[in-house]
Order: structure tokens, then sequence, then C-alpha cells
């Protein structure tokens, strides 16, 4: 497998067991990125350290988050969807959640929450449960078919 095409190129087509694949990836190398960061804080404590942490857990935020987005495109692609959907599964979840805190009524943020959660809900059932296209679509060839034939 190709690891740079597949976590960070947007093009073809990933089936849900990639998809999965790419999610426990990005949870256990957080996981290692919090452990070290908390070896480093309490280990040096100096201001060199804080700042390597800071720039470097940015760094890592800024790619794991570019590389999700590329995979849920690709899983997208599986779907027959356009990887615009994206907007719809991650981006726009967060921008409610984030309006609904203290910027509006109470009432008001509670129904932007609500819409955030159903929208997550949905997008982890389009992404991560149902299956994609059988057959080739316009995106590419059916990816279980291709592991199929090999």
């Amino acid at each position: 497998m190709d690891w740079q095409m597949f976590l960070f190129s947007t093009d073809g087509r990933i089936n849900r067991g990639k998809y999965w694949l790419a999610a426990v990836l990005y949870v256990v190398v957080s996981f290692v990125a919090v452990l070290l960061g908390l070896f480093i804080v309490t280990g040096a404590g100096s201001d060199a350290a804080a700042v390597v942490l800071y720039v470097g857990g940015g760094l890592l935020f800024l790619s794991i988050y570019f590389s999700g987005i590329t995979v849920a495109i690709k899983r997208l692609h599986d779907r027959d969807k356009t990887g615009w959907w994206c907007v719809v599964f991650l981006v726009l979840p967060g921008l409610l959640q984030g309006a609904s805190t203290g910027i509006v009524s109470e009432m008001t943020g509670l129904v932007l929450t609500l819409i955030a959660g159903l929208l997550g809900i949905w997008g982890f059932v389009e992404l991560g449960c149902l299956r994609g296209t059988m057959g080739p679509n316009r995106f590419g060839p059916d990816p279980l078919a291709v592991e199929g034939a090999a």
C-alpha cells in the first residue's frame, strides 16, 4: 500500500475497511503524541520545550486534519458522492457547535447543537457504515473488486 497516496491524495476510492484503518491510525498517532507531549512537559518544563510542543502539536493536528479530509473524500467517492460533502459532514457540525456556545440564545444554541449532532451522525453512517457503490463509478473502479481480482 502506498501510504502517501492513501493518506494525502483525493484520487480514487477506498472501502470502509481502509477508512477505519485510517481512523485507527489517527487515534494511535494522537495518543502517542499526547504521551510524548506529557513527557516533554514534565521532563523539560522550559519555554523552548513549550514552543516545540505547540509548534509540533499544531503541525501534527494540521496533518491529521488534512489527511482525514482526503481520506473522507475518497470514502465519499466510493459512495459516488463528491468530496464537497465533507463540508456537510466535517466542517459544518464544528461551525454550528462553535456558534452555539454563548453567541446566541440558549434555545438557539440547543437547536444548533442538535443539528450539529445529527449531521455528525449522518456523516458517521455515510462514511463509516454504508457500503460503497458496487462496480465502477465516476470516481474509479470498485476497491473491493480490485482487491478481489488481485
